[in-house]
């Protein structure tokens, strides 16, 4: 077990949920309240911008087809490719995911979490469906009524009904992922009352693990 597994393991808070169902509004609150949050598509990003190593094996094995005008990945396209193609899907995550460790790492070294370790969270989508719940201290996850993720994809990224068809069959339900979490969090309620839901879980967590400015009367 190296450094970041045990990092994980003793402070590390999976925040996951299907699309659309609210991590990014808790994770606001959470870093809000002082927390840590790392946003796993962001690492993603990251690890695939242009001139990366990443990118150049995705384009080896996928072909330029995947490429933006600019160079860039075209994200959409290849969220299309993999959500039809579970050996795609698989092969995609074996480029990505060895380069987002190394990019963990160095964030967890920049916001200071392994000189002084205290809780953080790691918001991403696909914690429960590549296995790795069982790498974290806890498990939170998200979740409102499929209807109302539907609803809110098709608002925030206008995908089609066959997009998200595609999107939501390639992940676990999201109310099956709050039952198997540690904490289960209902985002289809309104802002004050989501941030007292999360202040209740965060008084739960040991006290000498969280950090010392935390705000828990902060109102958002």
């Amino acid at each position: 077990m190296d450094n970041i597994d045990i990092l994980k393991k003793k402070y590390g808070i999976g925040l996951t949920g299907g699309i659309a169902c609210g991590k990014t509004t808790v994770s606001h609150i959470l870093r809000d309240m002082g927390f840590t949050v790392i946003d796993a598509d962001q690492l993603a990003r990251q690890a695939v911008a242009a001139e990366t190593d990443g990118l150049t094996q995705i384009v080896k094995s996928f072909g330029k087809i995947i490429l933006t005008d600019q160079g860039e990945l075209n994200r959409s396209m290849m969220a299309d490719i993999v959500f039809k193609d579970h050996e795609k899907k698989v092969r995609l995550e074996s480029i990505i995911h060895p380069a987002i460790h190394k990019i963990l790492q160095k964030k967890l070294n920049e916001e200071g979490l392994v000189k002084t370790p205290r809780i953080w969270f790691y918001e991403a989508a696909l914690i429960f469906e590549i296995g790795g719940h069982t790498k974290f201290r806890n498990i939170w996850a998200v979740h409102c009524p499929e209807e109302v993720q539907v609803k809110r994809l098709k608002q925030r990224d206008q995908r089609s009904d066959e997009q998200i068809e595609n999107i939501l069959s390639n992940q676990i339900p999201a109310k099956e992922k709050a039952d198997k979490a540690d904490i289960s969090i209902d985002t289809n309620v309104g802002i004050n009352v989501l941030e007292n839901i999360v202040k209740s879980a965060v008084e739960k967590l040991p006290s000498e693990y969280l950090p010392k400015d935390l705000k828990l009367n902060h109102k958002i």
